[in-house]
C-alpha cells in the first residue's frame, strides 16, 4: 500500500530518504528552505518553506501516514540548535495531528548521552547534554515522547558520513588527535540511517528510542590507521603526538550499541568505517540503496 510521508528538513539524510521511499513506491512530500533546487525525483513533491511555521506552508497533502524530521540547524547562528529542533518538533506534532499521521520519526543524536568515559550507552542511559546544542536535541526528544496521541520514533544517530561527506580528513594526521586518539568514535553511514528510518516507520512495535550507529565503536587512533591503510599513506613511525592537540579532551568518548534496531530486523550495510570508507573511495558518488520495508 502506498504511504504518504511528510518530510521536514530534507537535507543530507532527508533527501536520500525521500529518494529511497519514493523508489519503494511511497509518495513523499519534502519540505526544505530551497524547495526542489533542481531535484525532480519521481514520487517526491518538494515544498519550499520554513517547516517551523506550518501555517505558511503551501502544498501540503490532505493527509499523511507519517511525519519525519531530519533537519539540520541553520549554519552561522549561535542559537541554531535551539531555534531549529524544539520548534520543528512542535511543528511535526502539529502537522501529524492535522494530517492524521500516526507516527513522527526524528533523527536526534547520540550526543545527548554526553559520556566522556568510554562507557557503553544503551538507550536507557541517562542523558547528559553538554551544551546548548545537545540540550536542544534532548528538548525536541522530550516534546515527542510526551505526546500520547502520536507515536514517537526517535533515532539517536552517531557521526554521519557517506557520499560527499567522508569524515576521513580529520583522521589523516594521527599526531593531532585529541587525547592521543584514545577515545571511542561512533559512525553511521547515511544509507544505514535511511534504512533505519524506513524500518522504524514500518514497525508500530518499534521502541520509542533507538540508537543508530554501525555498532563498531573504534578508538580514534584505530580509525586513523584504517584511513592510512585505505588511502595508502605510510603510518608515521615513530608516531610523535602534538602536545597541544593531545592534551585536548575529546568532545565525546562513548560506545553506542544498536541492539534495539537489530531486533527490528535492521543491520548496517556498512558494519564499520573500514567497509564504509572503502566503498566511498571506490565510488565517491555512490547513491542511496533502496531501503526495504
Amino acid at each position: 500500500m502506498t504511504r504518504t510521508v511528510l518530510l521536514l528538513g530534507a537535507g543530507y539524510v532527508g533527501t536520500a530518504l525521500a529518494r529511497s521511499l519514493a523508489a519503494a513506491g511511497d509518495h513523499v512530500v519534502a519540505v526544505r528552505r530551497r524547495g526542489a533546487s533542481g531535484d525532480a525525483t519521481p514520487g517526491v513533491t518538494w515544498i519550499a518553506g520554513d517547516a517551523r511555521d506550518p501555517a505558511r506552508l503551501a502544498g501540503l497533502p490532505p493527509r499523511a501516514d507519517a511525519v519525519v524530521l531530519t533537519a539540520a540547524p541553520t549554519a552561522g547562528r549561535g542559537d541554531a540548535y535551539d531555534a531549529t529542533y524544539p520548534p520543528l518538533s512542535r511543528a511535526a506534532l502539529a502537522l501529524a495531528r492535522r494530517l492524521g499521521a500516526g507516527v513522527v520519526a526524528y533523527t536526534s543524536s547520540t550526543g545527548v548521552y554526553g559520556r566522556t568515559d568510554g562507557a557503553w550507552t544503551p538507550e536507557e542511559t541517562p542523558r547528559l547534554p553538554r551544551g546548548p546544542e545537545t540540550a536542544a536535541l534532548a528538548e525536541a526528544e522530550d516534546l515527542l515522547l510526551a505526546a500520547t496521541d502520536v507515536r514517537a520514533a526517535i533515532l539517536r544517530v552517531a557521526g554521519i558520513y557517506g557520499p560527499s561527506r567522508t569524515a576521513m580528513a580529520r583522521f589523516r594526521d594521527p599526531a593531532r588527535l585529541a587525547a592521543r586518539g584514545a577515545y571511542f568514535t561512533n559512525f553511521a553511514h547515511r544509507d544505514d540511517i535511511v534504512a533505519a528510518i524506513v524500518r522504524v516507520l514500518a514497525r508500530p512495535d518499534a521502541p520509542a528510542v533507538c540508537n543508530c550507529a554501525d555498532g563498531a565503536a573504534l578508538p580514534a587512533l584505530e580509525v586513523s590507521r584504517v584511513v592510512h591503510e585505505l588511502i595508502g599513506i605510510p603510518w608515521p613511525d615513530p608516531l610523535v603526538f602534538d602536545d597541544a592537540a593531545a592534551a585536548a579532551p575529546p568532545r565525546s568518548n562513548q560506545r553506542v550499541p544498536v541492539d534495539r534496531l537489530r531486533t527490528l530486523g535492521w543491520a548496517p550495510a556498512y558494519p564499520s568505517v573500514r567497509e564504509g570508507f572503502a566503498a566511498l573511495l571506490a565510488d565517491p558518488d555512490t547513491g542511496p540503496s533502496v531501503a526495504q520495508r
